[in-house]
């Protein structure tokens, strides 16, 4: 394992239920300690992995005794500011997170709905009742029912995920969005990326087959077939729709921790960067938009991307640090790009 590379949510959590020993446990509390940002995702992995440890050892022991044992199981390594941290909870990814895992263990005496909800910066993963499996890319909401019933497996997504849907013969499976479209499929692996507060919504098709439908003015729906290696993009305002072949990757490599680039505007790789990293760009020169870059990137570092587009198109940058409050969620951090 490579200092400040490859550390992402899977490794933490690894780290943190004592599975990561020698150089590698090394490796991820340096990288814990290179930065705010990093202590940050850390400390977040640590309450959900605190939640979901006070879950089972609940169900397997009586109430204090068992809080008493998780407090003990529970050691911070080489972080001092423990204390500090558990007064600062941070309500927007924890809450919400916690919820949804104690949601999940309580025995099931009716159907209902479960939501995930991520917070910006933040990749979750979830297994939907069918074994079917979504990655929520930052600042996303899936809604679920606890249990499939009928012939449609039906969901609810605002913001980005990728899903890989396990096939049942005759047995729909159907991705609705607040726009109005929706992807069909029976089994397949796809991304689909729809912003409540964006105008355009995304669909890449990976493998498999599924219908993109969508609102066409006057009431009326339209569609489309994607295969795999397609590409659509739908304007919600003019009720436009684009599609286009392309490599997969550059859309879901973020289900993966990475960021890939290949001709991509330079648009388009701001929003990719934005959400991977809470952040918020300010572009000063417009002449920058006809930019494109090329470039795979595993590093949790915004910094280190943009001196990529700096030593390959000039341009300078400057990042400015959010403020910390304790009784607020997380900041965007700002950069301004001349």
């Amino acid at each position: 394992m490579e200092t400040g590379n490859k550390i992402d949510e899977a490794t933490l959590l690894e780290y943190l239920s004592g599975k990561i020993f020698g150089k590698e446990k090394v490796d991820v509390e340096t990288w814990i300690a290179q930065s705010e940002t990093n202590e940050q995702l850390a400390r977040d992995i640590h309450y959900i992995y605190y939640s979901t440890e006070v879950l089972r050892t609940i169900r397997e022991a009586k109430t204090i005794e068992a809080l008493r044992n998780v407090r003990r199981k529970i050691v911070w390594r080489r972080l001092s500011t423990v204390g500090r941290w558990a007064q600062r909870i941070a309500a927007v990814l924890f809450i919400p997170l916690f919820c949804v895992l104690l949601y999940r263990h309580l025995p099931e005496k009716t159907t209902g709905n479960v939501e995930l909800h991520t917070s910006p910066g933040m990749v979750a993963t979830t297994t939907l009742p069918d074994g079917s499996m979504v990655w929520l890319n930052a600042d996303s909401r899936i809604t679920y029912p606890s249990v499939f019933t009928g012939d449609c497996r039906e969901v609810d997504l605002e913001g980005e995920a990728y899903f890989s849907v396990r096939k049942h013969r005759n047995r729909l499976f159907i991705v609705h969005t607040s726009s109005g479209a929706k992807v069909e499929v029976l089994g397949t692996e796809f991304n689909l990326e729809a912003y409540r507060k964006d105008e355009l919504v995304n669909a890449t098709l990976v493998s498999g087959s599924v219908r993109f439908t969508y609102p066409s003015g006057d009431h009326g729906e339209a569609s489309i077939v994607l295969n795999p290696n397609e590409y659509v993009r739908y304007n919600k305002t003019t009720k436009h729709l684009i599609s286009n072949t392309i490599i997969p990757e550059t859309q879901t490599a973020w289900k993966d921790g990475l960021v890939i680039f290949r001709n991509t505007p330079f648009k388009d790789a701001l929003r990719i960067l934005e959400k991977r990293f809470n952040a918020q760009f300010d572009v000063k020169n417009n002449k920058l938009y006809e930019h494109s870059y090329t470039g795979r990137f595993d590093t949790q570092q915004l910094p280190l991307i943009l001196e990529h587009f700096r030593i390959s198109s000039g341009i300078r940058y400057r990042i400015i640090e959010p403020e910390r409050k304790e009784d607020a969620a997380q900041e965007k951090t700002i950069v301004e790009i001349f």
